[in-house]
């Protein structure tokens, strides 16, 4: 009966993503916290490069946390899908 309300019925649902609050990532917690979400894609986008693939994996997610925020769908999906890709490329497999 939940799933047919949500569906069907205007609503809103409250949840929460975990941000990762890496040194790389210093002062994201705050800008999101101001609702300065354009200052929050700044720490990562210049993360994305980074060779650590961890880092560069998180700096993804956090760009689609905040798309999503923002009601970008679109976005949300492809920077899910880079985050997950940058882990299986860079990684190399364990046997």
């Amino acid at each position: 009966m939940q799933q047919y309300l949500r569906l069907y019925l205007p609503g809103e649902d409250t949840f929460s993503r975990q941000l990762f609050t890496d040194k790389e990532f210093s002062g994201l917690r705050e800008m999101i916290d101001r609702d300065d979400l354009t200052g929050a894609r700044m720490p990562c986008e210049r993360q994305l490069e980074n060779p650590n693939s961890r880092v560069a994996a998180r700096a993804n997610y956090h760009l689609a946390a905040l798309a999503e925020r923002q009601g970008d769908k679109g976005t949300v999906i492809q920077d899910l899908r880079d985050s997950v890709r940058i882990v299986l490329i860079r990684r190399p497999n364990k046997c």
